[in-house]
Protein backbone atom coordinates (compact mmCIF):
# COMPACT_ATOMS: atom_id res chain seq x y z
CA UNK A 1 0.00 0.00 0.00
CA UNK A 2 1.66 3.89 -1.28
CA UNK A 3 1.62 6.50 1.21
CA UNK A 4 -0.51 9.09 0.57
CA UNK A 5 0.60 12.43 0.49
CA UNK A 6 -1.84 15.89 0.99
CA UNK A 7 -0.83 16.43 -2.62
CA UNK A 8 -2.43 13.67 -3.58
CA UNK A 9 -5.91 14.68 -2.86
CA UNK A 10 -5.78 18.53 -2.37
CA UNK A 11 -9.12 18.91 -0.85
CA UNK A 12 -10.28 22.00 1.25
CA UNK A 13 -10.24 19.41 4.22
CA UNK A 14 -7.03 17.81 3.43
CA UNK A 15 -5.42 21.07 3.24
CA UNK A 16 -7.15 22.01 5.94
CA UNK A 17 -6.01 19.36 8.27
CA UNK A 18 -2.12 19.58 7.06
CA UNK A 19 -2.60 23.39 7.98
CA UNK A 20 -3.98 22.47 11.15
CA UNK A 21 -0.60 19.93 11.97
CA UNK A 22 1.61 22.69 10.41
CA UNK A 23 -0.02 25.29 12.77
CA UNK A 24 0.32 22.85 15.93
CA UNK A 25 4.15 22.14 15.73
CA UNK A 26 4.73 25.92 15.16
CA UNK A 27 3.13 26.39 18.54
CA UNK A 28 4.82 23.48 19.95
CA UNK A 29 8.01 25.88 18.94
CA UNK A 30 6.60 28.67 19.93
CA UNK A 31 7.45 30.24 16.42
CA UNK A 32 4.84 33.02 14.51
CA UNK A 33 4.10 32.17 10.91
CA UNK A 34 2.68 34.58 8.65
CA UNK A 35 0.37 34.09 6.01
CA UNK A 36 3.37 34.23 3.38
CA UNK A 37 4.97 31.60 5.51
CA UNK A 38 2.14 29.24 5.97
CA UNK A 39 1.51 29.76 2.13
CA UNK A 40 5.17 28.82 1.31
CA UNK A 41 5.00 26.08 3.77
CA UNK A 42 1.81 23.94 1.66
CA UNK A 43 3.60 24.88 -1.73
CA UNK A 44 0.94 27.55 -2.54
CA UNK A 45 2.86 30.94 -4.57
CA UNK A 46 0.72 33.69 -2.30
CA UNK A 47 -0.80 33.85 0.88
CA UNK A 48 -4.24 35.40 -0.83
CA UNK A 49 -5.81 31.95 -0.84
CA UNK A 50 -5.55 30.44 2.50
CA UNK A 51 -9.14 31.92 3.17
CA UNK A 52 -11.06 28.47 2.48
CA UNK A 53 -8.69 26.29 4.71
CA UNK A 54 -7.98 28.23 7.53
CA UNK A 55 -11.77 29.29 7.70
CA UNK A 56 -12.90 25.35 7.58
CA UNK A 57 -10.60 25.11 10.52
CA UNK A 58 -12.35 28.29 12.45
CA UNK A 59 -15.86 26.74 11.96
CA UNK A 60 -14.48 23.28 13.20
CA UNK A 61 -12.91 25.09 16.44
CA UNK A 62 -16.37 27.01 16.90
CA UNK A 63 -18.31 23.69 16.63
CA UNK A 64 -16.23 21.57 19.04
CA UNK A 65 -16.71 24.37 21.30
CA UNK A 66 -12.64 25.47 20.77
CA UNK A 67 -11.68 28.99 21.80
CA UNK A 68 -9.49 30.83 19.37
CA UNK A 69 -6.78 32.67 21.33
CA UNK A 70 -7.71 36.55 20.99
CA UNK A 71 -4.50 37.03 18.71
CA UNK A 72 -6.23 35.56 15.93
CA UNK A 73 -9.00 38.46 15.87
Amino acid sequence: MAIAKFSDNPTTRTRAIQFYLILVGAAHRRETLTYQKLATLVGYKGSGVLDRQLGHLMHWFANHGLRLSRFWW
